[in-house]
Protein backbone atom coordinates (compact mmCIF):
# COMPACT_ATOMS: atom_id res chain seq x y z
CA UNK A 1 0.00 0.00 0.00
CA UNK A 2 1.27 3.43 -0.97
CA UNK A 3 1.07 6.45 1.34
CA UNK A 4 -0.76 9.36 -0.27
CA UNK A 5 1.17 12.63 -0.59
CA UNK A 6 -1.31 15.53 -0.79
CA UNK A 7 1.27 17.79 -2.51
CA UNK A 8 2.04 15.42 -5.37
CA UNK A 9 -1.12 13.35 -5.78
CA UNK A 10 -2.17 13.78 -9.44
CA UNK A 11 -5.18 16.04 -9.95
CA UNK A 12 -6.01 14.81 -13.45
CA UNK A 13 -7.48 11.45 -14.35
CA UNK A 14 -9.38 8.96 -12.28
CA UNK A 15 -8.15 8.30 -8.78
CA UNK A 16 -9.45 6.15 -5.96
CA UNK A 17 -8.78 6.91 -2.32
CA UNK A 18 -9.75 4.05 -0.01
CA UNK A 19 -9.28 4.37 3.71
CA UNK A 20 -10.92 3.56 7.00
CA UNK A 21 -12.85 6.09 9.08
CA UNK A 22 -10.69 8.73 10.72
CA UNK A 23 -7.68 8.30 8.46
CA UNK A 24 -7.85 11.69 6.73
CA UNK A 25 -10.01 11.31 3.62
CA UNK A 26 -11.77 14.63 4.23
CA UNK A 27 -8.43 16.32 4.91
CA UNK A 28 -7.05 14.90 1.66
CA UNK A 29 -10.04 16.03 -0.40
CA UNK A 30 -9.85 19.53 1.13
CA UNK A 31 -6.12 19.64 0.35
CA UNK A 32 -6.66 18.61 -3.26
CA UNK A 33 -9.46 21.17 -3.57
CA UNK A 34 -7.09 23.90 -2.39
CA UNK A 35 -4.52 22.76 -4.95
CA UNK A 36 -7.13 23.12 -7.72
CA UNK A 37 -8.03 26.57 -6.44
CA UNK A 38 -4.41 27.77 -6.55
CA UNK A 39 -3.50 26.31 -9.95
CA UNK A 40 -1.17 23.52 -8.85
CA UNK A 41 0.25 21.21 -11.55
CA UNK A 42 -0.18 23.94 -14.17
CA UNK A 43 -3.95 23.50 -14.36
CA UNK A 44 -4.69 27.19 -13.94
CA UNK A 45 -6.73 28.68 -11.10
CA UNK A 46 -10.08 26.95 -10.80
CA UNK A 47 -12.76 28.85 -8.83
CA UNK A 48 -14.97 27.09 -6.27
CA UNK A 49 -18.01 27.26 -8.55
CA UNK A 50 -16.19 25.12 -11.13
CA UNK A 51 -15.17 22.23 -8.86
CA UNK A 52 -17.55 19.34 -8.19
CA UNK A 53 -17.24 17.17 -5.09
CA UNK A 54 -19.65 14.26 -4.68
CA UNK A 55 -19.97 12.20 -1.52
CA UNK A 56 -22.44 9.80 0.07
CA UNK A 57 -24.18 11.59 2.92
CA UNK A 58 -25.52 15.06 3.69
CA UNK A 59 -23.40 15.13 6.83
CA UNK A 60 -20.30 14.45 4.73
CA UNK A 61 -21.16 17.28 2.33
CA UNK A 62 -21.47 19.76 5.17
CA UNK A 63 -18.28 18.47 6.78
CA UNK A 64 -16.42 18.82 3.47
CA UNK A 65 -17.76 22.29 2.78
CA UNK A 66 -16.69 23.44 6.24
CA UNK A 67 -13.27 21.82 6.03
CA UNK A 68 -12.61 23.28 2.57
CA UNK A 69 -13.68 26.71 3.78
CA UNK A 70 -11.34 26.30 6.78
CA UNK A 71 -8.41 25.29 4.56
CA UNK A 72 -8.93 28.31 2.29
CA UNK A 73 -9.21 30.60 5.34
CA UNK A 74 -6.07 29.05 6.90
CA UNK A 75 -4.02 29.82 3.79
CA UNK A 76 -5.46 33.34 3.59
CA UNK A 77 -4.68 34.04 7.26
CA UNK A 78 -1.19 32.53 6.94
CA UNK A 79 -0.50 34.93 4.07
CA UNK A 80 -1.78 37.85 6.16
CA UNK A 81 0.54 36.85 9.02
CA UNK A 82 3.44 36.75 6.61
CA UNK A 83 2.51 40.19 5.27
CA UNK A 84 2.38 41.65 8.79
CA UNK A 85 5.51 39.83 9.97
CA UNK A 86 8.15 39.32 7.25
CA UNK A 87 9.89 36.77 9.53
CA UNK A 88 6.80 34.54 9.53
CA UNK A 89 7.39 31.40 7.51
CA UNK A 90 4.52 29.71 5.72
CA UNK A 91 4.09 26.05 6.49
CA UNK A 92 5.44 23.68 3.84
CA UNK A 93 2.06 22.94 2.25
CA UNK A 94 1.04 26.60 2.08
CA UNK A 95 4.39 27.49 0.55
CA UNK A 96 3.83 24.80 -2.10
CA UNK A 97 0.44 26.36 -2.96
CA UNK A 98 1.86 29.89 -3.09
CA UNK A 99 4.65 28.70 -5.38
CA UNK A 100 2.09 27.05 -7.70
CA UNK A 101 0.00 30.23 -7.81
CA UNK A 102 3.03 32.40 -8.55
CA UNK A 103 4.11 30.03 -11.34
CA UNK A 104 0.80 30.87 -12.98
CA UNK A 105 2.07 34.47 -13.24
CA UNK A 106 0.24 35.97 -10.27
CA UNK A 107 1.38 37.77 -7.13
CA UNK A 108 0.78 37.04 -3.46
CA UNK A 109 -1.58 40.05 -3.29
CA UNK A 110 -3.59 38.51 -6.15
CA UNK A 111 -3.63 35.18 -4.30
CA UNK A 112 -5.04 36.86 -1.19
CA UNK A 113 -7.72 38.56 -3.27
CA UNK A 114 -8.47 35.27 -5.09
CA UNK A 115 -8.79 33.36 -1.82
CA UNK A 116 -11.06 36.02 -0.33
CA UNK A 117 -13.31 36.00 -3.41
CA UNK A 118 -13.58 32.21 -3.32
CA UNK A 119 -14.29 32.19 0.41
CA UNK A 120 -17.33 34.36 -0.22
CA UNK A 121 -18.55 31.89 -2.86
CA UNK A 122 -18.22 28.74 -0.75
CA UNK A 123 -21.97 28.61 -0.09
CA UNK A 124 -22.49 28.19 -3.84
CA UNK A 125 -19.78 25.54 -4.18
CA UNK A 126 -20.79 22.29 -5.85
CA UNK A 127 -20.48 19.85 -2.97
CA UNK A 128 -23.30 17.33 -3.15
CA UNK A 129 -24.47 13.90 -2.22
CA UNK A 130 -24.81 11.58 -5.21
CA UNK A 131 -28.60 12.00 -5.07
CA UNK A 132 -28.36 15.76 -4.67
CA UNK A 133 -26.08 16.08 -7.69
CA UNK A 134 -28.35 13.91 -9.84
CA UNK A 135 -31.41 15.90 -8.77
CA UNK A 136 -29.67 19.18 -9.58
CA UNK A 137 -28.63 17.98 -13.05
CA UNK A 138 -32.13 16.68 -13.81
CA UNK A 139 -33.69 20.01 -12.77
CA UNK A 140 -31.09 22.08 -14.57
CA UNK A 141 -31.50 20.10 -17.79
CA UNK A 142 -35.19 19.22 -17.46
CA UNK A 143 -35.96 19.88 -21.13
CA UNK A 144 -32.97 17.88 -22.35
CA UNK A 145 -33.65 14.95 -20.02
CA UNK A 146 -37.43 14.89 -20.52
CA UNK A 147 -37.96 14.94 -16.74
CA UNK A 148 -40.62 17.18 -15.26
CA UNK A 149 -39.44 20.26 -13.34
CA UNK A 150 -41.12 19.13 -10.15
CA UNK A 151 -39.62 15.63 -10.17
CA UNK A 152 -38.24 14.46 -6.87
CA UNK A 153 -35.65 11.77 -6.29
CA UNK A 154 -36.79 8.94 -4.06
CA UNK A 155 -34.13 7.64 -1.69
CA UNK A 156 -36.09 4.58 -0.56
CA UNK A 157 -37.50 2.71 -3.52
CA UNK A 158 -38.57 -0.29 -1.43
CA UNK A 159 -42.31 0.25 -1.98
CA UNK A 160 -41.84 0.57 -5.74
CA UNK A 161 -39.70 -2.56 -5.89
CA UNK A 162 -42.27 -4.49 -3.85
CA UNK A 163 -45.09 -3.40 -6.20
CA UNK A 164 -43.02 -4.27 -9.26
CA UNK A 165 -42.24 -7.72 -7.84
CA UNK A 166 -45.91 -8.30 -6.97
CA UNK A 167 -46.98 -7.20 -10.46
CA UNK A 168 -44.41 -9.53 -11.98
CA UNK A 169 -45.59 -12.55 -9.96
CA UNK A 170 -49.27 -11.81 -10.70
CA UNK A 171 -48.60 -11.99 -14.43
CA UNK A 172 -47.11 -15.50 -14.19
Amino acid sequence: MQKLNTKTFPLLGKRLIEASAGTGKTFTIASMYLRLLTGDQGLGKIPVDKVLVVTFTRAATEELRGRIRDRIRDLYEDLLRQHLDPNHQLDDYHQHLVDAFIQEGSSIAELQSWLQANLTQMDESAIFTIHGFCQRVLKQFAFDSGVAFESEMILDAGDYLLRAAQDFWREL
